[in-house]
């Protein structure tokens, strides 16, 4: 259950900005950003299970990313991954191709999921709900946006509204500031009061209170939580910066890979 922040044309210096956590169990392998394609050159965190990637950019100023859509029963293993799906689009070439890739996937394939893909200018993002066979996709305005579980900037999540009150007043500052508070928003633990999380269905593997918890935006919970973060500017042709926090980003130093996003 993951967080995506998204800063989409609100900056002359970084058209698009990325910031992310990645929350999974951790019992679950994976490495760091490699390689993942050499022609196109994409790279990203690699999911040692399945092969695929939470999120990756390409080369030339193309990111994908993708977050489960929270469902109250386990994911259904015998189903196509959707880390896959992140490399797939990525090899499509421009926005309108990608489009026409997802459009075309059968959602009722996949565990339910959110997609954000594009490049500094245009980005969208795709919701995949497991039930049905068609995938609908949007334009992500310009602006500030928050992905978790649910659709963008959802008013269900409690998250999404403190990780904008995090982030807004930066949006204009100088880049060092502002990712100063893309690091402090991704590492924040508050929870929202008990009262503003719905009771789960009967049928729900979660409690109340493990809801709650998965509303912080770094997760720290028995044998799942937050294992890894990204921060990424883009413009419409180049990846400007890549940093990666390998664990929690509330206690893991963030390490600049901006080379190996590099032709």
């Amino acid at each position: 259950m993951c967080t995506i922040i998204l800063l989409n044309g609100v900056r002359d210096d970084a058209p698009l900005v990325i910031a992310a956590n990645r929350d999974e169990y951790r019992r679950r392998p994976w490495r760091g950003p490699e390689v993942l394609t050499a022609a196109p050159r994409i790279v990203g965190g690699r999911d040692i299970d399945r092969g695929g990637t939470w999120l990756a950019l390409r080369a030339d100023g193309y990111f994908a990313a993708v977050t489960n859509h929270r469902t109250h029963r386990p994911a259904d293993a015998s189903r196509s991954s959707r880390g896959h799906v992140v490399l797939d689009v990525l090899a499509c070439g421009g926005v309108e191709a990608m489009t026409t890739h997802v459009s075309a996937l059968d959602g009722s394939d996949f565990n339910p999921f959110n997609l954000a893909f594009g490049h500094a200018g245009d980005v969208r993002v795709a919701y995949a709900r497991g039930e049905r066979a068609a995938i609908d996709v949007h334009t992500v305005p310009r602006g500030v946006h928050v992905l978790t579980n649910d659709v963008l900037d959802s008013p269900s999540m409690p998250k999404v509204f403190r990780t904008l009150d995090a982030v807004l007043p930066a949006r204009d500052a100088p880049w060092p500031e502002l990712e100063a508070s893309l690091r402090t928003a991704l590492a924040d633990h508050t929870l929202p009061p008990i009262e503003r999380i719905a009771a789960p269905p009967d049928e729900s593997m979660f409690t109340r209170e493990t809801l709650q918890s998965l509303q912080c935006v770094c997760v720290h919970l028995d044998g799942y939580g937050t294992v890894c973060a990204t921060i990424a500017r883009l413009t419409a042709d180049r990846v400007v910066s890549y940093a990666f926090a390998a664990g929690a980003p509330c206690t893991t130093p963030w390490q600049d890979f901006t080379d190996l996003a590099r032709p």
